[in-house]
């Protein structure tokens, strides 16, 4: 595969994360407090399915035996319709462009478990 200056597919993306939890014990409560956060950076160049240079398919459909059915061709052969110049499909990709996304999300969680008494011991 060769590659071109500009021509590349890039998948740039970066995920920052952080997050922490602290758990307190007070009398007959044990408080728990939590975070997290993210930071997506998507920053992604795709030229599509047919790449930035395109593709053509030459696979026998007009010269076989069956032109009506071009899905699968019955003895044809495709560097004829190559020398016809009938592709069976073709495709171009993108060149230049692309797109970033930026996403932020942050969380955070207080619980408090709570003991009616000492000697009830949870589970």
């Amino acid at each position: 595969m060769s590659r071109l200056a500009g021509f590349e597919q890039r998948f740039n993306d970066a995920v920052i994360q952080a997050s922490d939890a602290v758990v307190l014990n007070h009398n007959r409560h044990v408080f728990h407090f939590g975070f997290e956060f993210w930071r997506d950076r998507i920053n992604t160049f795709y030229t599509g399915n047919s790449g930035a240079l395109g593709n053509i398919t030459f696979n026998g459909a007009f010269t076989s035996s069956d032109p009506t059915n071009a899905t699968t061709p019955v003895g044809g052969y495709g560097g004829a319709d190559f020398y016809l110049g009938l592709p069976s499909q073709y495709g171009r990709g993108i060149s230049s462009g692309g797109w970033g996304q930026r996403a932020t999300s942050f969380a955070g969680y207080i619980q408090d478990d709570w003991r009616a008494a000492d000697n009830l011991l949870s589970m």
